[in-house]
């Protein structure tokens, strides 16, 4: 689940880290291979990556490397604890649903419509294929059945994925 590079195997002192669109950096910034890590990316990243850090050196090095075919922009974070998930709310949601919905689990079908489209592939972007996603995943799809036989003469359905992680 995701690929990671060190400058040297033995006491690296920085790193890279890709899952799915996002790469993370840590350790010296100013050290000579950390540009070489800021230009790697894969091509299976495909047109965009979100490059995150913490640290200003990075920052920067990432702005020297890319110039204007990068742009800085705050990222939000959640906690992720279990003590402050509420099960009982996500079932009130769940109870009060509309037949129209139905909630199933990601199977391989679903994941090949979640990866194709553009404002949904991040939710299965962290897996290299199905297999790898039925392993560690556990993701579900909200469907949504909507007759359109006046105009379209078809029943379409949308997608929406609920996150489990």
């Amino acid at each position: 689940m995701g690929q990671a590079w060190a400058d040297q195997r033995e006491q690296p002192t920085c790193g890279q880290i890709i899952v799915g669109d996002f790469c993370f950096f840590a350790g010296d910034s100013s050290c000579s291979q950390a540009r070489v890590l800021v230009e790697n990316i894969p091509k299976e990243c495909g047109d965009s990556l979100y490059m995150i850090s913490g640290d200003e050196g990075w920052e920067n090095l990432v702005e020297q490397t890319y110039g204007n075919r990068c742009r800085r922009f705050e990222r939000y974070g959640f906690y992720k604890g279990n003590e402050n998930f509420d099960v009982q709310q996500l079932q009130g949601y769940i109870d009060r649903l509309s037949p129209m919905y139905e909630i199933v689990p990601i199977d391989s079908k679903i994941y090949a419509l979640v990866k194709e489209n553009v404002w949904s592939k991040d939710f299965c972007a962290q897996f290299s294929s199905y297999e790898e996603f039925k392993q560690q995943g556990l993701d579900f799809a909200c469907y949504i059945i909507m007759l359109w036989f006046a105009v379209h003469r078809h029943i379409q359905c949308m997608m929406m994925v609920l996150k489990s992680r």
